[in-house]
């Protein structure tokens, strides 16, 4: 499991009416170094870390930039 930021694509904005690429991920953090990293909502709070500018990625697979375990 992963927190990581960025995003993973681009959308449409209906105001400007084009396309607007994803930011470019530049932080990736496994769910120990997140709780150590990130500021926190109340535990048990759905979506922790989602104003952080940071997502939950179970699926991520890359290490983490803080313990260099995988993520």
């Amino acid at each position: 499991m992963a927190y990581f930021n960025g995003t993973i694509h681009g959308l449409n904005n209906p105001l400007t009416g084009r396309y607007e690429p994803g930011e470019k991920c530049t932080r990736v953090l496994c769910d120990d170094c997140a709780e150590i990293e990130l500021p926190l909502k109340p535990k048990g709070t759905v979506g922790r870390h989602w104003d952080t500018g940071f997502k939950w990625a179970p699926w991520y697979g890359a290490k983490c930039h803080r313990c260099n375990r995988e993520a």
